[in-house]
């Protein structure tokens, strides 16, 4: 990952992408959030559905210290609105600068005028290290389940240990 990147966040400050004094992170890229109901963007419909499965897995993850960050190329503002709505617990990031796109040459396409990051989702280690990509994503359900799996067991933790 790249090294001192940070992004504005919904949180209220620029956060970096790696998760510091955390067994990992998973981070997931998105289109776009409901913001932008009246002019559809293709692949953005799971976005809501996307943040409300990891917002309902949180706990999972953070019992396994692992923390969550969701990054789309939306304007913080339009974030911020939507994570408000919707009670997410995690920092939502904004790269709208592009700046995690194009060091880590994600993939995207272009909706609704502006260049949009397509569904991935990053497992990364303490030390910053991806571990595992999960991409395409096309079951969001199944996808938010194995990043869950995957993040706990680099963590070194079992998925019945997070259980309380």
């Amino acid at each position: 990952m790249p090294d001192g990147l940070m992004l504005p966040s919904t949180h209220g400050a620029d956060l970096p992408v790696v998760a510091p004094d955390c067994a990992g992170t998973v981070l997931f890229t998105y289109p776009s959030t409901g913001i932008e109901w009246d002019d559809p963007i293709p692949g953005a419909s799971g976005c809501t559905l996307e943040n409300r499965l990891f917002t309902d897995a949180w706990p999972d993850f953070r019992r396994a210290g692992v923390e969550v960050r969701g990054v789309s190329t939306q304007l913080p503002h339009e974030q911020a609105v939507f994570a408000r709505a919707e009670a997410v617990p995690y920092p939502l990031l904004s790269d709208a600068r592009y700046r995690l796109a194009a060091a880590l040459r994600l993939p995207t396409f272009r909706g609704a005028g502006r260049l949009r990051l397509k569904r991935l989702i990053l497992v990364i280690g303490s030390e910053g290290t991806v571990r595992h990509v999960l991409f395409p994503v096309q079951d969001i359900a199944a996808a938010v389940t194995e990043a869950l799996r995957l993040a706990t067991a680099s963590a070194g933790v079992r998925l019945g240990d997070t259980e309380e």
